[in-house]
């Protein structure tokens, strides 16, 4: 039943990339200056004025996109609660939806099942301080999970609910796909927690 839960949430948050609209733009990011070598002053006016106008040269670092994209992946989930969990049950696999991308800000949802039969739905606000090719990015949210042998009554409990706190990597290799690290902290009711850690494939359809 959560395998299925899962495949019906990947397709829908497929088909909403796919819904994205056409018009989009790249975002141009932050330029640096090549370093510059001591050089002696030329001694005609005209010609130092032309050798600043050379040394005015910005280098392009990358692009990201305002677009809706998707990234695929897995990692390590711990639940601090679960003191038998086994390496096996601790493994996860996770569809990400990244979404209302703004220059500084973004959302995210996403739906992780992990080998125990359990799925956690999240949704989170991410901070973005740079927009350089490789950037880093943190923020908070709200997740819920969901255990196969509760179906989705588990979702209308509160002691199912979590705070989150996130951050994570990415680094862009061209300017539709790219990779993801990130560490989130899950912070329940009664003291309960939960982290997880992933990498993830992203890509814009």
């Amino acid at each position: 039943m959560t395998r299925l839960i899962l495949i019906l949430v990947s397709a829908l948050l497929c088909q909403t990339a796919l819904g994205a609209k056409k018009e989009k733009y790249w975002y141009k990011v932050e330029s640096e200056k090549p370093k510059q070598k001591n050089k002696k002053k030329p001694t005609y006016p005209y010609d130092s004025l032309e050798s600043e106008d050379k040394k005015m040269v910005f280098k392009e670092i990358g692009f990201w996109s305002n677009e809706t994209n998707i990234g695929l992946g897995g990692g390590f989930y711990y639940d601090r609660e679960a003191t038998d969990q086994s390496i096996s049950d601790s493994l996860f696999i996770n569809t990400q939806l990244t979404f209302r991308n703004r220059s500084w800000h973004r959302m995210m949802a996403s739906a992780l099942i992990v080998m125990n039969s359990t799925m956690i739905l999240d949704a989170s606000w991410h901070y973005l301080p740079s927009r350089k090719r490789n950037r880093s990015y943190y923020g908070f949210g709200i997740a819920s999970t969901l255990f196969s042998e509760d179906e989705f009554r588990s979702i209308l409990e509160l002691d199912n609910y979590y705070v989150t706190g996130v951050y994570g990597i990415e680094f862009l290799t061209s300017k539709r796909r790219g990779f993801r690290v990130e560490g989130k902290a899950y912070l329940g009711s009664g003291g309960a927690i939960l982290m997880h850690v992933l990498a993830s494939y992203i890509f814009h359809l």
